[in-house]
């Protein structure tokens, strides 16, 4: 199972003007055990002028973890290289965005594989100060010594501080987005598996979001960290948000990068899949649906290796279809009339084919990734209407070229409307491979679109089928219709164990009675085939008529 780690303060943060040369790396043994704690303190002037400092907090239960045992490897200045704020309006509202760069040396003996600083909760657990090594944190924040200009306490708005990514502002528009020379900033980590061992007094929790420092930082190295924040303003009353705040963190490292991922190439599909259990008996298919025979199409595969590797260069699509359709009309910026596209479908699959879970891709920010093939570069900024679609408000943001590009969709809901937005990733986006979570499904393959069925009262009818197990589904399983009166023989169907490979396809091709009660009134409307299987449900999407 690939985790992200916690490192035993093998970090040290140094200003950059520091006149001093840099410490060589110390011999000594690298400290085992909890990680270290630090401390990354924050002010803005009402005029907007930041400053930044870091430091270790050192309290009784930190200097029991023996972080010193390395001739204390952390070592901190007292400003940062270089600390900025800009005001600007996202989604409608006044942001103060605040970010601080700071130089982090590696004076461990060993090399840090894929750093990570975590911002994490510091809680009191039983109410008392006095035994607390350390203060703790806002309630749910990883901020303390939140306070206005005057010195108040503005506790009540550390909820709203923003732990991002290090961003840029447009001066002619005043919109600001992700710097890419910036730290990037990783969220929906896996940190399950951390042992956070907070000081005296304290419980901690790592948030599942942090800074990526650095992919490999040798011994003796340094690379610039930029932590970033943003928090909401009244450009009125600049004095009513927050001067001063601290931000605790920790740091961990990733071996494999299954959880901060590795940059992509979007004709490639390459990585570790996170917290990958299934062994090596899987492999990832690119996948299209062929309209001409009703079902997914194998274009390419790799097999995945036991811990979760995989390689999978993309062949690419063998139909493609318009971007935007004939009755779409575009408001904005459009370079070209319009592409033709194609999505490939992503799967973990048995060396017979049957699905074991779509794969799930996200960039940093944790939103869904797609990888879009496009015959024709096209770039596409601004709102799309399409008559066909009324309900459907569209955005995008598109910088396509020819062949394989990363893009990502959210859809909210505005009262009745769906709004759909579109944009592609920077070349370079890390991405993230996960399996899909799902539930198992039971997929009727033929027939296809459901079957036309005559039964007489008190007779019954035999159709054959042919049934597709997908996602953990194995042993018997409850077979009955929706419609009363109608029942199925046999009652109960028995799939295989998914990673079973010596019983040939993991479809099952078997005949359904279905037989009409002697009473039972004229009827003829749609009919659904359900599967159960303990408390589960499933109802297939075969469409039977009686």
């Amino acid at each position: 199972m690939n985790k992200v780690w916690f490192l035993a303060g093998l970090l040290a943060l140094l200003p950059a003007c520091a006149p001093t040369p840099l410490p060589a790396a110390p011999t000594a043994p690298v400290p085992s055990g909890t990680p270290g704690l630090y401390e990354l303190q924050v002010q803005v002037s009402p005029q907007g002028v930041g400053q930044a400092s870091l430091r270790r907090v050192d309290g009784a239960g930190l200097r029991a973890q023996g972080l010193s045992t390395a001739g204390d490897p952390l070592r901190l200045g007292a400003q940062a290289l270089t600390t900025q704020t800009f005001t600007t309006t996202r989604e409608g509202a006044d942001v103060r965005h605040i970010s601080t760069t700071f130089a982090a040396t590696n004076v461990s003996g060993t090399s840090l594989q894929h750093l990570t600083l975590l911002p994490v909760v510091l809680t009191d657990t039983d109410g008392d100060p006095g035994n607390n090594a350390t203060a703790p944190t806002v309630a749910g924040t990883p901020f303390r010594g939140v306070r206005l200009f005057d010195g108040s306490d503005a506790s009540a708005q550390a909820a709203a501080i923003r732990p991002v990514q290090g961003q840029q502002v447009d001066v002619r528009t005043g919109e600001s987005s992700e710097n890419p020379a910036a730290t990037p900033f990783i969220r929906l980590l896996n940190v399950t598996d951390l042992n956070a061992a907070p000081p005296a007094g304290l419980s901690m929790t790592v948030q599942n979001q942090g800074w990526l420092a650095a992919e490999t930082l040798a011994p003796g190295a340094t690379v610039p960290v930029t932590f970033a924040v943003d928090l909401p303003i009244d450009r009125s009353n600049p004095r009513g948000q927050p001067f001063s705040f601290s931000l605790m963190f920790t740091a961990a490292q990733d071996s494999t990068a299954s959880e901060v991922g590795r940059p992509a190439d979007p004709a490639v599909v390459s990585g570790a899949v996170s917290s990958w259990t299934a062994g090596g008996a899987f492999g990832l298919s690119e996948q299209y649906l062929d309209p001409q025979v009703g079902d997914w199409v194998t274009r390419a595969s790799a097999p995945v290796s036991a811990g979760g590797q995989v390689h999978l260069p993309l062949q690419g699509p063998g139909q493609l279809e318009p971007l935007l359709g004939p009755d779409c009309t575009v408001q904005g910026e459009q370079s070209a009339g319009n592409v033709n596209v194609a999505t490939a479908q992503l799967a973990f699959q048995t060396a017979q084919g049957d699905t074991l879970a779509p794969l799930r891709e996200l960039a940093p920010d944790g939103s869904a990734v797609r990888r879009l093939y496009a015959d024709a570069p096209l770039r596409l900024k601004g709102a799309a209407t399409c008559a066909g679609f009324p309900e459907v408000s569209y955005s995008y943001d598109l910088s396509l070229q020819r062949g394989w590009n990363l893009i990502t969709e959210r859809t909210a809901s505005a009262g009745a409307t769906i709004l759909r937005s579109t944009r592609s990733l920077p070349a370079g986006t890390r991405t993230r491979l996960r399996l899909a979570q799902q539930g198992p499904v039971v997929q009727v393959k033929t027939p296809a679109w459901g079957a036309d069925v005559t039964v007489r009262a008190g007779g019954a009818v035999a159709v054959p089928f042919e049934l597709l197990q997908k996602g953990p589904l194995s042993g018997p399983v409850t077979v009955a219709t929706d419609v009363p009166g109608i029942t199925v023989t046999p009652g109960t169907l028995t799939f295989p164990a998914l990673t079973a490979q010596a019983i040939g396809a993991q479809a099952l091709s078997t005949t359904l009675t279905f037989s009409a009660a002697a009473g039972m009134a004229a009827y003829q409307d749609g009919m659904r085939l359900t599967f159960s299987q303990g408390d589960n449900l499933w109802a297939t999407p075969s469409c039977f008529s009686m």
